[in-house]
């Protein structure tokens, strides 16, 4: 009996009759229960990543694998009994069959009354009447020799036919990205959601910017202020709606571009160049309708050093001109921001220009330019933001005592907010008033040496 023969036993109603009827002639052909598969989730595999499929999200209907002695052999994608069956839908499930961490040789789409099989080993879309027409069959049931470039295509075509795809990739990237700064209070970490404080002004011009033709938005503070916060709260909202992606410029081993390469070893070669890469990425973003926006967080903090940043980020934003689609969100101490957007300090470079076109043609370059002229520099917190902060802290803290005087005013510098939350939490001890009483404590001392070597010396 061929694959192609499944037998109409009784009317499909709906795609749950077509599961069942495909189990049960899976079951004729003498699979056991074990080796049909019916999850809603599985694994493939892009590049380094193994990525998650859950068809409620990607939009996958890959609903059965069909395995043997653990070894996958086929994927069945059910469609609703009314969709025309299309290459797209074949696409998808062979794509799918090769992502595996082991490959299934065989791809199977159908709607309940037309039903396609498909050689996943074969170059291209190749549809087979039986198994025995297929490569795996003819090599002995065996998988051997299979060249990289499948997953490879795979990828693109994935991408290609399903966009979601590419966004749950992003998803995964980014929560890879946000592990070494993303906690609770008890891990300490630099961002915890839970007392996060949304910026006003900092969000609003985030947001015009968004629908802004303008490529970089930039956000400088002195450490402790809330940059890598913001940048961390920014990406996880805009995931929702564009396709992201989240650098710490402090863990780059060979810079951004190198970076980004690595993450998509699956839809890139590595000597693919800068403006290749983002040839693909604005397509993908272009075709559905979304922004690619990069979040680069401490280019301060880049271990090859300051210079080497700015040149690969000048480099960036000269190509990235003729890509509306992709955006880069930095973020910069003040110490270093005006040799990053200035040459020698004496006129803006390409980098501040493209931040603030407006200083692109200035009246004269004569005198030292004023870099607090280009991105957001976010200051302290405004009276509502500290209403707000000083809400969540005493809630999160178990903070002790109300804050007033000269301890209120300190508490608008969100680090020095973050110092007395960690001393005073818990409750064990009221929180005092004055600076001198906070200050002379050994308790806040340790507290505070903690925090500067987690905030300034390990990163």
């Amino acid at each position: 009996m061929s694959l192609k023969d499944i037998p109409a036993q009784f009317e499909i109603d709906s795609e749950e009759d077509l599961r069942a009827m495909v189990c049960s002639y899976c079951s004729e052909l003498g699979f056991d229960r074990e080796e049909i598969s019916c999850e809603d989730y599985f694994s493939i595999t892009l590049g380094h990543t193994s990525l998650p499929i859950d068809k409620k999200i990607v939009g996958g209907r890959s609903d059965i694998l069909i395995s043997r002695n653990r070894i996958p052999l086929a994927i069945i994608e059910t469609k609703a009994p009314r969709h025309d069956l299309t290459d797209d839908d074949a696409k998808q499930a062979v794509s799918y069959a090769r992502l595996l961490s082991t490959i299934a040789p065989l791809a199977i789409v159908t709607n309940g009354t037309e039903t396609r099989v498909y050689d996943v080993l074969a170059n291209g879309l190749t549809q087979i009447d039986n198994p025995q027409e297929s490569h795996w069959s003819k090599n002995g049931q065996q998988i051997s020799g299979i060249d990289d470039e499948l997953r490879y295509e795979a990828a693109k075509l994935l991408v290609a036919v399903n966009p979601n795809t590419l966004r749950q990739f992003c998803r995964q990237q980014v929560a890879t990205g946000l592990i070494d700064l993303k906690s609770d209070i008890e891990q300490n970490k630099k961002y915890n959601p839970k007392v996060y404080v949304e910026r006003n002004s900092l969000s609003t011009k985030f947001t015009e910017w968004l629908g802004s033709e303008l490529l970089v938005f930039a956000v400088i503070a002195p450490s402790g202020y809330g940059k890598t916060n913001f940048m961390c709260a920014k990406v996880e909202e805009a995931i929702s709606s564009h396709f992201t992606l989240f650098y710490s410029a402090g863990r780059f081993t060979d810079g951004l571009m190198s970076s980004i390469r690595n993450d998509f070893i699956w839809e890139f070669h590595r000597n693919k160049e800068t403006v290749q890469i983002f040839d693909r990425l604005d397509a993908l973003s272009k075709n559905v309708g979304m922004k690619l926006l990069i979040f680069i967080d401490a280019i301060d903090e880049n271990p090859s050093g300051i210079k080497a940043i700015k040149n690969e980020l000048l480099d960036v934003v000269a190509k990235i001109r003729q890509y509306p689609n992709i955006k880069i969100i930095l973020s910069c101490k003040s110490f270093d921001w005006l040799y990053v957007v200035t040459d020698s300090n004496q006129s803006f470079n390409l980098l501040g220009e493209t931040i603030e076109p407006s200083l692109s043609r200035p009246a004269k370059r004569s005198i030292t330019p004023d870099a607090e002229k280009v991105g957001f520099h976010l200051m302290k917190f405004t009276n509502e933001e500290l209403d707000q902060a000083l809400a969540k802290y005493k809630t999160a803290y178990s903070i002790d005592g109300d804050f007033s005087g000269e301890i209120l005013e300190e508490s608008r510098n969100p680090l020095m907010l973050r110092f007395i939350a960690e001393i005073y939490g818990g409750g064990g001890e009221k929180l005092p008033t004055s600076i001198s009483s906070l200050v002379s404590g050994a308790k806040l001392r340790k507290a505070i040496k903690k925090q500067v070597e987690y905030w300034f010396c390990t990163e």
